[in-house]
């Protein structure tokens, strides 16, 4: 066999179990959905019960249901908050994390890492299938 033979193989051997993963995916995600949203009307149900009844948590012989309360926050106006953070001192409300796009485009400019930076690439396999001829 070819090395080009090979190739061919491979590629159209993982094109077809991609197309028979997604039409599972697909198939499942369909029914998910109507079992979430069964979840999800159920879940409304015991909050109101919860909210009508003043409790904030019902045990019963089949399991317990509460109230949880999730807190997000995000920045509305970057300045602002930039400018609060450096008169207060407060660092406290910033996250540390890299920009990569940053990172790399210093990289490209310096031929180095920024200081206290380290990357790590992973080289993986993409697979295309081939275009079809109008």
């Amino acid at each position: 066999m070819s090395n080009q033979t090979q190739a061919d193989n491979l590629s159209a051997k993982y094109i077809a179990l991609r197309d028979f993963k997604d039409k599972i995916k697909t198939e499942m995600d369909e029914k998910l959905g109507k079992v979430n949203a069964a979840m999800d009307k159920i879940e409304n149900e015991m909050l109101t019960f919860l909210n009508q009844t003043g409790q904030e948590s019902a045990k019963t012989a089949s399991g317990t249901f509460f109230k949880k309360v999730t807190t997000s926050a995000k920045v509305a106006d970057r300045d602002v908050f930039l400018q609060f953070v450096m008169l207060n001192e407060a660092t406290n409300f910033l996250e540390s994390r890299v920009n990569k796009t940053a990172v790399e485009e210093y990289i490209a400019a310096h031929g180095v890492l920024p200081p206290g930076v380290d990357v790590t690439k992973v080289v993986s396999v993409g697979v295309n299938r081939p275009k079809t001829r109008s």
